[in-house]
């Protein structure tokens, strides 16, 4: 679509995105796994009483993350790893920025599976026109995003609304095992600014700024 009046200077919509924060907060939903083992003790007495007891013991459970390829560490939602976007913003109609993070199953943690939790940004209108993408992927840039990519948000033909989640578990975290953290699941984030006549001709996404915090919930 043509983005200014033939002859006039481009409409750039130069601080779309100035400050767009994006935070993963890992919430880490059920703490632990707690597996029951019966056993039995026979105490013999005159009045034949028979005992029943039972111990139980439990197993850790937790993920990890590392952003842009950083050490790895659980991230509280009062503590969320940071995205880098690249390239930074400000961004035009039509342009995405991009960030990696991967996860992995804790040490001893048995297999997690994650949901990829929407944001309701802060701020302007801008966060309701922005869209976003996230895919299974080691490459993070606009060549991942292909038909064939593995895609957890969004499709091959687009993003969705930054409010929106991911299927209910579509990330798994292969299990950790003693001593040793889980396989890396690797993730791409994309944002991108959608290139409309409604987002040109928008003041509420002109020259604003956002804030957006997506959250990781994970059972086992």
């Amino acid at each position: 679509m043509s983005r200014h009046a033939a002859g006039s200077a481009p409409a750039r919509i130069s601080d779309i995105g100035r400050r767009i924060r994006v935070g993963a907060a890992l919430g880490l939903v059920g703490g632990v796994v707690v597996a029951a083992v019966t056993a039995t003790d026979v105490a013999a007495s005159w009045t034949d009483k028979v005992l029943g007891g039972t111990s139980f013991s439990t197993q850790a459970f937790g993920f990890e993350s590392s952003v842009s390829g950083g050490a790895y560490s659980m991230h509280p939602q009062s503590a969320p790893a940071l995205l880098s976007l690249t390239p930074a913003a400000p961004l035009l109609p039509g342009e995405s920025s991009y960030a990696p993070i991967s996860l992995r199953a804790a040490v001893g943690s048995p297999t997690v599976a994650v949901t990829v939790d929407g944001t309701t940004p802060t701020g302007t209108g801008l966060g309701e026109v922005l869209q976003y993408a996230v895919i299974r992927s080691t490459i993070c840039g606009s060549a991942a995003f292909t038909s064939t990519a593995s895609y957890v948000v969004g499709s091959s033909t687009g993003g969705v609304a930054m409010s929106a989640d991911s299927a209910t578990g579509a990330v798994i975290l292969p299990a950790g095992s003693p001593g040793i953290a889980g396989s890396v699941v690797p993730l791409c984030f994309r944002v991108t600014l959608p290139d409309t006549l409604a987002v040109w001709t928008s003041s509420a996404a002109a020259s604003k700024s956002v804030s957006a915090t997506w959250t990781f919930p994970g059972t086992a």
